[in-house]
């Protein structure tokens, strides 16, 4: 049996990546990986994803990995998610009616972008202004959440815009 490359005497490298997964199996195992650049680089796949997959399946597969993603230890995962996020509720404006269970409770493609996508950048521009502040680099966090808030406003409609849904 041929070694892969780091894989000398039982040693294989933590950041190789499984190249026989799909991109859907890749975004969902590496974006919870203990290593921030794996993170990192499969969040910024979300939207990719998200367009390979069709709006069902980023719906019940990828919606579920958005709240722990947006929570990240790491600024630029938390980053890329504000900026993967316009894709992904473009991919899903597609077919906002389409609904699946999402975290036990059946929801529509439309409801996803507007109660949980919505929020989560909110969230951003609030808690990126907090204790990060003086490390600097939330400024990045801030604009990226702002801009996907803005573009985001503008794949739903004129009437929804500025409401409260709550």
């Amino acid at each position: 049996m041929a070694m892969n490359p780091g894989e000398e005497d039982g040693y294989t490298s933590v950041l190789e990546i499984d190249e026989s997964l799909s991109l859907l199996e890749r975004v969902k195992y590496y974006s919870q990986s203990a290593v921030a650049v794996q993170r990192l680089v499969h969040v910024q796949e979300l939207g990719a994803c998200a367009e390979e997959i069709g709006p069902a399946a980023a719906l019940s597969e990828l919606v579920p990995l958005l709240k722990d993603v947006s929570c990240d230890a790491e600024l630029s995962v938390r980053q890329a998610l504000a900026e993967q996020l316009v894709p992904l509720c473009a991919v899903l404006m597609k077919a906002p009616e389409e609904s699946a269970e999402v975290e036990g409770e059946e929801t529509s493609a439309h409801a996803v972008v507007v109660e949980t996508c919505v929020p989560l950048l909110s969230a951003m521009l609030t808690a990126g202004g907090g204790q990060e502040l003086a490390g600097g680099g939330s400024a990045q966090l801030i604009d990226a959440a702002a801009e996907a808030l803005v573009a985001i406003a503008a794949l739903l409609p004129a009437d929804e815009v500025g409401k409260e849904t709550r």
